[in-house]
């Protein structure tokens, strides 16, 4: 006979959720800061924009990679990761091209 395992979904937790948000979007910020004065020294607003979109990624990779474990904690960082990606490519893009 074989066994089934059953897995219980986790509850999602508000609190969670809005701790990766604020996280995320708090660490991003500065980290979009960072990569804008590094895509303003390329000078090329198509590099400064993807310099700009690396913070973000790092937290929606980070996100994507820590689902299972908390999905409510990494749904906040997926959300924010994306806010930070959208406003970090297109803010390094329009600084390094100017």
């Amino acid at each position: 006979m074989t066994e089934e395992q059953t897995t219980t979904p986790v509850p999602f937790s508000l609190l969670a959720w809005i701790g990766g948000f604020l996280a995320a979007l708090c660490v991003g910020a500065i980290g979009n800061v960072i990569a804008g004065l590094a895509g303003m020294s390329v000078r090329n607003g198509f590099a400064g924009g993807v310099f700009g979109l690396i913070p973000g990624l790092v937290f929606v990779a980070i996100g994507w990679s820590t689902r299972r474990q908390s999905p409510s904690l990494s749904g906040g960082l997926i959300v924010a990761g994306c806010i930070v990606a959208l406003v970090g490519g297109t803010c390094g893009g329009f600084l390094s091209s100017h």
